[in-house]
């Protein structure tokens, strides 16, 4: 195993920290409470990304980013008085699921032809 991929991120909660999910989605508050539950809201971003797309997904990869983010929002805005519903946001979600998917399994295929030709 390379250097390279010894480094590479395991978790969202190597990308994503309550502060910075606070700016990404305008959340200007200063309660240890909400971090809290925020860093729960990524601990939960990061289980279903790895069931939509599976255990590998790329967390440093910008559209896994931008799901979780959007995984989280859903997940903090329900805890509130309003809920957001999108239809363009849900297809986003689905599409951004499919194209992560499938890059993982060519990345497999290719790690199989690989290791055949050795």
């Amino acid at each position: 195993m390379s250097a390279v991929a010894e480094v590479k991120k395991q978790s969202l909660s190597d990308t994503l920290t309550a502060s910075t999910v606070k700016e990404e989605l305008g959340i200007d508050t200063a309660d240890s409470a909400v971090d809290s539950r925020l860093t729960r809201y990524i601990k939960v971003a990061d289980a279903y990304l790895k069931g939509a797309i599976s255990e590998t997904y790329p967390v440093d990869d910008e559209r896994a980013i931008e799901l979780a983010l959007l995984v989280i929002e859903d997940l903090y805005d329900r805890n509130s008085t309003t809920v957001k519903e999108n239809i363009t946001i849900e297809k986003l979600k689905a599409d951004f699921i499919l194209q992560l998917q499938v890059e993982g399994m060519d990345d497999l295929k290719s790690k199989d032809t690989n290791s055949k030709t050795e």
